[in-house]
């Protein structure tokens, strides 16, 4: 027996080692490596609205003007 994420589970198959899996809290098992892209993808994304945000707050009032010209013609199209 070997210990995953707190949850004890019989040893795998030498074909199912390769496949390193990462367990979750509602015990749903997703593959490691496409756990990590999300999670950095997650990160990365997070991040880059974090940057927009601090870079566009000064001129936020003019981003929400162009938003709101923007929405009105569409609305009369």
């Amino acid at each position: 027996m070997r210990k995953i994420a707190g949850y004890l589970t019989k040893n795998r198959s030498e074909k199912d080692q390769k496949i390193a899996q990462s367990t979750h809290e509602n015990e749903y098992i997703k593959p490691r490596k496409t756990f990590w892209r999300n999670s950095k993808q997650l990160l990365k994304f997070s991040l880059r609205l974090y940057v927009m945000n601090i870079c566009i707050s000064p001129l936020h009032g003019i981003f929400a003007d162009i938003q709101f010209i923007f929405y009105q013609v569409h609305q009369l199209l």
